[in-house]
């Protein structure tokens, strides 16, 4: 039943169910009109038969559910019992005992609870045991047929394939994690996409990384916290993406930057900031803290950014003066909040000019009593934030 659920061509079958089962009611309801046959009113004929054929349907349909009921507890007792006894044949395993033709009996008898077992020994053993037991499911007959689960018509049966395979360290399963890249199930693809990039194949890495452009963008989200950051491989496609003239690919990685909040060795970055994409501006001073930083070209650039004509882009810029601490950038800042039209970019300016401290905190202070309502609020809440975070500066 799953694999007609699953077909492709389910839609169709679909309405011919449909249509088959309206049919067979007619034909149910025309032949027992002839059981009323001695009832010379047609409508009341009908109606009669019409109610004898649902209440005849409706008492076989709750006989079936009760009798499925049954039948589904004693396959669950069942289950049960197969299942506590894979558990502690596994057990034994684990602990030096002989026990593997035994195992690898069940696991050809009773191949899915072999399975289930096997992936939440995973999740316990560590070390040279889970080995063993990956080396078991490996010489076990489900292995094989797990191989081919991950391109199941039934996302169901792949996902389950992928979550297990994932944990098995071999060429055979990364292979067919990467044969679920191509998966017609979203769900399906994006589980191979998360299991490849956690993986250690750098060649089907790649080609998930190249595809994040195309995904939406929570997916990006997550797939972006899959790889280490310490990967040469993300390090390589980060710079290429960055130093391309596709502009999707150049906000994908800057989006990657932006998530990580972490430093990172990429230093061919430094002509955004002059991008004609005002989103790739904006992103790029969000996330130029976490680049290399250079003392004659960062200041540089962040007075470009704090010069910006977009206001957003000048927001950013101000952030990141305060948490790279740029205190020769103050002018170029206190001058940002004098003009500034929004809070956003007044904000930002203002906590980038308490985190300097210093000279720039004092300016920050009488610009409190002469700047306007907005700036004077502002500021207050600044410097009120300090103090209840315990992080003001000593003048």
């Amino acid at each position: 039943m799953l694999r007609l659920v699953y077909s492709r061509h389910w839609s169709k079958i679909a309405g011919l169910l449909g249509i088959l089962a309206m049919a067979c009611l007619v034909a149910a309801v025309f032949t027992v009109s002839h059981w009323f046959s001695e009832i010379s009113d047609s409508f009341v004929r009908y109606a009669l038969t019409f109610v004898a054929v649902q209440t005849g349907l409706l008492l076989l349909l709750s006989a079936g559910l009760i009798i499925g009921k049954q039948i589904s507890v004693r396959r669950s007792r069942t289950r049960d019992v197969i299942l506590n006894g894979l558990k502690d044949l596994l057990a034994q395993y684990a602990a030096g005992e002989e026990v593997t033709q035994v195992l690898l009996r069940k696991a050809r008898t009773h191949p899915n609870e072999f399975l289930e077992v096997v992936e939440n020994s995973f999740r316990i053993l560590k070390g040279s045991t889970q080995r063993r037991v990956e080396q078991l499911l490996e010489r076990s007959d489900a292995y094989q047929n797990l191989l081919n689960q991950t391109v199941n018509r039934d996302p169901n049966r792949a996902l389950k394939a992928i979550s297990l395979l994932r944990k098995v360290n071999n060429s055979d399963s990364q292979a067919a994690v990467e044969r679920a890249l191509s998966h017609t199930v979203p769900v399906v693809q994006m589980a191979a996409r998360t299991a490849v990039l956690s993986g250690h194949s750098e060649q089907a890495q790649w080609r998930v990384l190249e595809d994040l452009p195309h995904l939406a963008f929570w997916h990006r989200v997550v797939l972006f916290h899959q790889i280490s950051s310490d990967s040469p491989i993300l390090i390589q496609f980060l710079s290429q993406a960055l130093s391309s003239h596709q502009e999707e690919m150049i906000l994908t990685a800057l989006e990657f930057v932006i998530s990580r909040q972490r430093l990172l060795p990429i230093a061919n970055s430094h002509h955004l900031a002059a991008s004609r994409n005002l989103e790739i501006r904006i992103k790029y001073f969000k996330a130029l803290p976490f680049f290399p930083t250079d003392a004659e070209a960062t200041p540089a650039l962040l007075r470009a950014g704090l010069a910006d004509p977009d206001w957003r882009v000048r927001a950013m810029a101000a952030r990141a003066c305060g948490l790279l601490r740029v205190d020769s950038l103050v002018p170029q800042l206190l001058e940002s909040m004098g003009t500034s039209k929004t809070s956003v970019e007044a904000g930002h300016a203002a906590h980038a000019l308490a985190a300097i401290g210093g000279e720039a905190r004092r300016s920050l202070q009488d610009m409190s009593a002469s700047g306007s309502e907005m700036i004077h609020r502002i500021i207050t809440e600044v410097i009120e934030r300090e103090i209840l975070l315990g992080t003001e500066t000593a003048p």
